[in-house]
């Protein structure tokens, strides 16, 4: 058996009539205030931008009570958001310095016994010495020859050979030398060859220039671990001309067969550089006998 509707009370019909009369009201009074000032914009437009700059005035307070909760729940979410992500953020970074604190460990460790090791084997390790800081005068990108010249010479005591470095990494070698001034080799020249290493693996290879801006690596030896992009790239002091452990390029280009390599240290904007001796001095080639000397007893 169906419950027979209810009836609403005559108060509560009538608040929802009046509330609806204050509706139209109020609508009708805002488009009323709409049109008297758009006329008032269009007859005198300065008078109209005075009742604008008043209404602005007396409805900015309102809008700011208005915005105040709703700016303050907007913060609350963002505190909220913030702090859940500080905590992963902090756990990440806590997980990443509890590893590098390991590393670090280990790299003491084995510094401590490869100083060990060479004090037993008294191994004698060639000193580095730098000649001078030297500011770049000028610098050549062409097509068959890159290099760059340095404001000191013969008279700094300059020799063709000698390793040129930045803060950076390195930048060539010293192969002309004037009176005041040097020519250097660059790194991406066509006849630059430089010996380096892969810090990841330690394998050896060749950087070659190619008049370019990367560099290619040649003779790379085998090792357990692939090339990859981002590895580093050192001198490893073969053929003594270049002191270990410089940097020299990061690997940008893996492919099939060859690998490119971005040098870290430009001519563009470095402004001085520094030169050094060779890692390891020439080694002195006795002259050959002359057969037809008489050898006495």
């Amino acid at each position: 058996m169906a419950w027979p509707p209810r009836h609403r009370s005559r108060s509560f019909s009538r608040r929802e009539r009046n509330l609806a009369l204050v509706r139209i009201v109020v609508a009708l009074v805002a488009v009323l205030i709409g049109l008297v000032l758009l006329l008032l914009s269009r007859n005198d437009p300065s008078n109209g931008s005075t009742l604008r700059k008043a209404a602005m005035d007396a409805t900015a307070p309102a809008w700011g009570l208005l915005r105040a909760p709703l700016a303050a729940l907007d913060d609350a979410g963002n505190y909220v958001s913030d702090y859940f992500l500080a905590i992963d953020r902090n756990r990440r970074l806590e997980a990443d310095l509890r590893a590098y604190r390991v590393r670090d460990q280990q790299r003491l460790a084995m510094a401590r016994e490869n100083r060990q090791l060479k004090q037993l084997l008294a191994v004698v390790e060639p000193a580095r010495r730098w000649r001078r800081v030297f500011p770049i005068a000028a610098g050549s990108s062409g097509s068959y020859v890159r290099s760059a010249v340095i404001s000191g010479g013969r008279t700094a005591g300059v020799r063709a050979g000698q390793p040129v470095r930045a803060a950076r990494g390195l930048v060539g070698r010293v192969v002309e030398v004037g009176h005041h001034s040097a020519r250097v080799l660059l790194l991406t020249d066509s006849a630059s060859r430089v010996p380096v290493r892969v810090v990841r693996t330690g394998r050896p290879a060749i950087v070659a220039g190619v008049n370019d801006a990367e560099l290619e690596l040649r003779y790379v030896a085998p090792a357990d671990g692939e090339l990859k992009v981002g590895d580093r790239l050192v001198t490893s002091g073969d053929g003594g001309i270049f002191p270990p452990d410089v940097p020299v390029a990061v690997v940008t280009r893996v492919l099939r067969d060859i690998q490119y390599a971005r040098p870290l240290a430009h001519p563009e904007g470095l402004g001085y550089v520094i030169v050094e001796q060779p890692y390891l001095p020439p080694p002195v080639v006795a002259p050959p006998a002359d057969p037809d000397a008489v050898r006495t007893p």
